[in-house]
């Protein structure tokens, strides 16, 4: 071998003991990283329960009511409360039959009442007409201070309500069923009762006023062509087939005792004695149906519906102002701040309808059973379904957050290997 040939071998192999040498020293470093990255690792797995520990209380220290969230909680309280006590106010029981209270300020009814007599002007036509059987003229309808379903006067020694209020015993007090049986009645000046024995059967009798003058209570179950003490039931196919001859020739009469049947039901739904669930009184006895309602009424069960909508009406308006107040500086992500919102509605509702179930349940152990009325009910079932819904959004959030960074803990950060 000649000696520059030689020497060019001799530089190869230097240059690749060099480049091994290199390699090799890559190769330990790896090994080093991968040792190292081991250890961390291992260090993670055996100190898992108190790394999971950790995060569970950072989630809970991230999510915790504090400054601005406590004002929300105090301003969304106090709007929850301010709901129940309007609502409790606004359908406070009333004597029945009452137009103003003693300070010449109006009822309820009598709120009601004035609203009717200004609706019926409009239905007003001039023509002047004289009840007929199964006919109430236009303007008897819009005169008449009270419905013929109302009657109490029997002409005779009849037990007609079976010693219960007359409500319980009319199907024109049935919130739903009273649309039809009320309005007929209103158009024929008829009243139509459930009887239950000796079968289950709907009875229709004639009403008219004793005087010219139509006067509240001057109404009579009976009918002056006939001799006296005949109460003089009469057909409801017939009232129904006068009903329909009313809707197609005179739609003025039948919008007017329609709308004098909606209102009319207002009159009563907060009064003491209240009005029954849709049906009660076709299943029940009136007098049954009298002690249910005594407790949970229609307008119970309208004021839950309407309390649940204001309710949940709050929560999102609190929702919403609470998010607008979210900020990149507070170092959290926005998921975990929702968690505190869920925490304000959760606990706001929670306080609002333990408190009205304290104040109302004092009421009723001081005697006053009907004070159960003033049960937010509508309320009660919205915070139960956030105290239900709620802890299970914040349960899987929690889990993402503390799951989520244990295994970014153990994935570390991205090994920076050297290539061999």
């Amino acid at each position: 071998m000649e000696l520059e040939e030689l020497r060019k071998r001799r530089k190869q192999i230097n240059a690749e003991y060099k480049k091994n040498e290199k390699a090799m020293e890559n190769v330990l470093s790896n090994v080093q990283t991968l040792a190292d990255e081991s250890i961390r690792v291992a260090d993670v797995a055996h100190n898992a329960e108190q790394l999971l520990d950790d995060l569970d209380r950072e989630f809970e220290i991230k999510t915790g009511l504090q400054g601005q969230d406590i004002a929300f909680l105090f301003l969304a309280t106090g709007l929850q409360c301010l709901r129940i006590y309007g609502l409790n106010k606004l359908t406070q029981r009333e004597k029945a039959g009452r137009i103003t209270n003693d300070d010449g300020s109006y009822t309820l009814e009598g709120k009601i009442y004035k609203k009717e007599k200004q609706i019926m002007k409009r239905f007003n036509n001039g023509v002047q007409e004289m009840p007929e059987l199964y006919y109430a003229p236009l303007n008897q309808i819009i005169a008449n201070p009270k419905v013929p379903y109302d009657c109490t006067k029997v002409t005779g020694e009849v037990n007609f309500f079976q010693h219960a209020n007359h409500r319980f015993s009319t199907l024109g007090h049935d919130p739903i069923f009273g649309l039809f049986f009320g309005t007929a009645n209103i158009l024929t000046n008829t009243i139509s009762t459930t009887v239950k024995h000796p079968i289950p059967r709907i009875r229709t009798s004639h009403v008219f006023y004793q005087t010219e003058i139509m006067k509240r209570g001057d109404l009579k179950i009976g009918s002056p062509m006939i001799q006296a003490g005949d109460i003089f039931p009469c057909s409801t196919i017939e009232m129904c087939f006068h009903v329909k001859q009313r809707f197609e020739q005179d739609k003025k009469s039948f919008a007017a005792a329609l709308i004098k049947q909606i209102l009319h039901i207002g009159t009563d739904m907060y009064t003491k004695a209240g009005i029954q669930f849709p049906g009660a009184n076709l299943m029940l006895t009136p007098k049954q149906t009298e002690k249910i309602t005594k407790y949970v009424d229609w307008g119970t069960g309208v004021k839950a519906g309407t309390s649940a909508v204001f309710s949940e009406l709050i929560n999102g308006l609190i929702s919403l102002l609470h998010n607008f107040m979210y900020s990149n500086k507070l170092g959290i992500s926005r998921d975990v701040y929702n968690v505190r919102t869920k925490k304000i509605v959760m606990c706001s509702n929670a306080i609002a309808s333990g408190s009205n179930i304290i104040a109302t349940g004092l009421k009723v152990a001081s005697g006053n059973e009907s004070a159960i009325k003033d049960l937010d009910i509508g309320g009660i079932l919205v915070a139960v379904h956030h105290l239900i819904e709620d802890p299970k959004y914040i349960r899987k959030l929690k889990e993402e957050y503390i799951f989520g960074n244990f295994n970014q803990m153990v994935s570390g950060e991205d090994l920076k290997l050297l290539e061999v």
